[in-house]
């Protein structure tokens, strides 16, 4: 139960500084040129696209990521007209965190941290 605990708080602190940066950063951004606010996500935060199932509070912390960014997309094309509110996936990178989890993820759908780096900036 701990470990859910420390999942759940990670998770919701995650959530809210997404939530804290949209507040004080779009009122940052111009109203009269086309600007961007990306914010990096996950696949599994995919309602539509969970096969699998697990990674309870992972999942439901990126859904709550992009379900805030979705929301905040529609709000703030009354104000900020040209603003673009999206959520960047960077695939499953190889990384020391992502280890335990990568072990049935095939090579092609692996990316070293360069590789999704430059697909994410282009």
């Amino acid at each position: 139960m701990e470990k859910i605990r420390n999942k759940s708080l990670s998770s919701r602190l995650a959530i809210l500084g997404v939530a804290i940066l949209l507040r004080y950063l779009v009122p940052l951004f111009p109203r009269d040129q086309r600007a961007i606010f990306a914010s990096i996500s996950a696949k599994v935060g995919s309602i539509s696209d969970n096969r699998l199932g697990g990674w309870y509070s992972y999942r439901a912390s990126k859904a709550a990521q992009n379900m805030l960014i979705k929301t905040a997309s529609i709000e703030t094309k009354r104000g900020y007209p040209h603003l673009i509110c999206t959520t960047l996936h960077p695939g499953t990178v190889d990384t020391n965190l992502s280890a335990p989890y990568t072990k049935r993820t095939p090579p092609e759908k692996l990316f070293d941290s360069e590789f999704s780096a430059r697909r994410l900036a282009n």
